[in-house]
């Protein structure tokens, strides 16, 4: 009998709120503003160990993490290319392609590796940091992970990484 396990965790403390905002094709903006977001994180896979996928007990506090790291800041990509980040003793300036610029303190921003800061890289950026992390901690890897954000109720995005996509 062939057949695929999963397991989601989705629980309420899976969560930060942080502000972004998105840099749209030509260089416009739409304003700064912030939400709730809420992470969901599913993986699957044909083998057991114990009788168990994997350990929910090991998968939670990976996601616990990354909310932390997530939460309480403006969210900016690295990787758009329509800003430039400049580093500017303890502030990033922001330097937009239609003339406007920001500056903000460091102890408030987290610059992540994605091109910008939709809900969709917002997912993704957390897949990649959950396999990564239980490749180096416990040489696991899913058959596939999904990693889920929502940005309130009813709007959310997914990103999937399959294991041959490593």
């Amino acid at each position: 009998m062939n057949g695929k396990y999963s397991i989601k965790l989705c629980e309420q403390r899976f969560s930060f709120a942080s502000s972004h905002f998105l840099i749209f094709d030509g260089g416009e903006r739409e304003s700064l503003h912030g939400h709730n977001y809420s992470l969901a994180v599913n993986g699957s896979g044909q083998q057991l160990s114990s009788g168990m996928l994997f350990d929910f007990t090991k998968l939670a506090p990976i996601i616990d993490r990354i909310c932390q790291r997530l939460d309480h800041l403006v969210l900016l990509p690295a990787n758009n290319q329509y800003m430039t980040i400049n580093d500017v003793d303890t502030n990033y300036s922001l330097q937009l392609a239609s003339g406007e610029f920001f500056t903000i303190p460091k102890s408030d921003i987290l610059i992540l590796p994605i091109s910008n800061t939709s809900a969709e890289q917002l997912a993704e950026y957390p897949c990649h940091c959950i396999s990564r992390e239980l490749d180096e901690k416990y040489n696991f890897c899913f058959d596939q992970l999904e990693v889920e954000v929502a940005e309130c109720v009813g709007n959310l995005a997914t990103f999937k990484l399959d294991k041959h996509d490593l």
